[in-house]
């Protein structure tokens, strides 16, 4: 599969929380890549995160091996933006990114910075009823070495995929961390894909190596998520169960693809699994 949403390590989404996390005004806030930039993974996903990142974060775009978060503005705020697995957001685990904002000269000057995780599980704990995942592993650190630190870190409880909605907040759908409802949104994303004739993988050919941080990137990115937002909001909504907002031709698509006990299962938000903001 060309997946929005593979094996655990893609993305997936909730509108769970539609609150506007935007800053406004003068603060400065950045997107820091996590992903290693060598692989093909430049798709759809990738580009529609990093628009996603820089709307809510915006200012500048960096590989994460590169930022330098000592730099940081006073309540400026961070994406981190990559494929994600239980664990780890792109190339790094919860312990190095929590390193290296925490530690060392690159360290943040402060723990008063909102950090957004667009990876998938980045707030899935590695053991169930755990508090180990990313989001914690990188909010435990903040609090020990600045105790009144009011960052908040977010982070979804599994494949998630996101954009911001027409009015400009964040729109989620994570998928529950079972094989039913993976397969689900597999089979979700096959079908849109066939409705918007969309092919996830490579739409630009990009060579990350050279491309990620070329000035017209974010141009690219926020083009995919402007011309594709109907999609990643079916997507959205079919996750959440809110059935009533998908598009009609989506829902015939649906209706006729998947048999009674799975549509009920969409069309009750079976699939759905949440964000976390700690």
């Amino acid at each position: 599969m060309d997946p929005l949403i593979p094996n655990k390590v893609v993305q997936s989404y909730s509108i769970l929380d539609c609150r506007d996390h935007r800053l406004s005004g003068s603060i400065q806030r950045r997107v820091s890549v996590t992903s290693d930039n060598k692989d093909s993974s430049a798709d759809y996903v990738t580009l529609n995160s990093i628009a996603f990142g820089q709307t809510i974060a915006g200012g500048i775009i960096e590989n994460f091996e590169d930022s330098n978060f000592s730099t940081l503005s006073s309540k400026e705020k961070i994406a981190m933006v990559g494929h994600g697995s239980i664990g780890s957001s792109g190339e790094y685990s919860g312990e190095e990114i929590a390193d290296k904002l925490t530690k060392g000269e690159a360290a943040m000057p402060d723990g008063d910075h909102d950090i957004i995780f667009t990876s998938c599980d980045a707030g899935t704990a590695l053991t169930r009823g755990g508090s180990d995942a990313v989001i914690d592993t990188v909010k435990n650190a903040i609090l020990a070495t600045w105790p009144s630190a009011t960052a908040t870190v977010t982070g979804a409880e599994g494949a998630s995929v996101k954009t911001i909605t027409g009015t400009g907040q964040e729109a989620w759908g994570v998928v529950k961390n079972d094989p039913f409802a993976e397969k689900i949104a597999g089979d979700i994303e096959d079908c849109l894909n066939t409705v918007y004739k969309v092919k996830i993988k490579n739409p630009y050919g990009l060579d990350r190596e050279n491309d990620l941080i070329a000035s017209d990137l974010v141009e690219k990115a926020l083009d995919v998520q402007k011309k594709k937002k109907d999609y990643f909001m079916d997507f959205i909504h079919l996750i959440n169960g809110e059935w009533d907002l998908v598009s009609l031709d989506t829902q015939t698509a649906i209706s006729k693809t998947f048999d009674p006990v799975r549509l009920s299962t969409i069309k009750n938000g079976g699939i759905k699994a949440g964000v976390r903001r700690i």
